[in-house]
């Protein structure tokens, strides 16, 4: 089978390999600027070990298993499931993660509270809640050289994923430095530490009943919520901080576009200094404390 996706040629051939490809896709019942079109785009750039000028400029063609491995793709995203569940994998930060239904699949926005941990991070030790994936802290680890990195999940199967990706990603030396703790939150650590990171479950419940059915239905619900306010380990990591931040340490936590107000209430009682920042799409996303009082 040839896949026709566009051309350069003039417009009159451009036309009719247009109109290919659009039959194509009219044959698996889906639409050429849908999100499950870029997701066939995605696959065969990976698959054929080509990048998007060439897919969207050339003929691609496509043998009998590729063809098979489409539909069947195209299938699971038609049920909801995420495609990055489908495919195994998340590019993030420069580096493709192994993610699974045990892990939430990591988010664009969260790649700007990695550059700015990176930032931080030399020669610090530092402590997450919730390590997942372990997206946030095998980036630290891969861009930056922090003394010491602690991550905790309350679910083994996430920390499983995590040791998976830091073996994949990083160096045997900056490996040794990580330190992937299954307990719930931070009950089983202790000493100080010098930043304590975390993008914690933040989404409220009400929020969460609403979510579209591919979050919903698919990706780890303790990865996503409180069960309540949004707010709850936000609250937990400020009463914990006394115990394990280093009196000259920094928080610095993710949060939902509408709780920067909140957050910044909460942890003003205990710190002076309170850096907001935005994400990429402008969002209130992320804030710093520091100079606890």
């Amino acid at each position: 089978m040839l896949l026709y996706l566009q051309s350069r040629k003039k417009n009159s051939e451009k036309r009719k390999v247009d109109l290919r490809f659009r039959e194509f896709l009219k044959s698996l019942n889906i639409k050429p600027d849908s999100h499950n079109a870029k997701c066939i785009i995605e696959y065969l750039c990976d698959q054929k070990n080509i990048d998007r000028s060439f897919i969207f400029n050339e003929e691609i063609e496509l043998n009998k298993k590729e063809t098979e491995k489409i539909i069947l793709i195209l299938s699971k995203l038609k049920d909801g499931k995420p495609f990055s569940y489908i495919t195994g994998k998340r590019f993030f930060f420069n580096n493709d993660f192994i993610v699974d239904e045990n892990v939430m699949i990591p988010r664009y926005e969260t790649e700007q509270l990695v550059e700015r941990l990176v930032e931080e991070a030399d020669n610090k030790k530092i402590l997450e809640l919730g390590t997942g994936s372990g997206c946030i802290a095998v980036s630290c680890l891969k861009y930056s050289n922090p003394e010491l990195y602690i991550s905790t999940d309350i679910s083994s199967k996430a920390l499983d994923i995590a040791q998976e990706n830091s073996k994949k990603i990083l160096s045997k030396e900056k490996r040794k430095r990580l330190f992937l703790i299954n307990c719930d939150r931070f009950e089983s650590i202790k000493g100080f530490f010098d930043i304590i990171v975390s993008n914690p479950p933040y989404i409220d419940i009400d929020q969460y009943n609403n979510l579209d059915k591919s979050v919903k239905d698919h990706e780890p619900k303790i990865s996503l919520t409180d069960d309540f306010d949004g707010l709850s380990y936000y609250r937990y990591i400020l009463k914990k901080s006394s115990e394990l931040l280093d009196e000259k340490g920094k928080i610095i936590l993710e949060h939902g576009y509408d709780q920067k107000e909140n957050i910044i209430n909460l942890f003003s009682e205990q710190f002076r200094k309170i850096e907001a920042i935005k994400d990429y799409s402008g969002h209130d996303r992320i804030i710093i404390a520091s100079e606890s009082i």
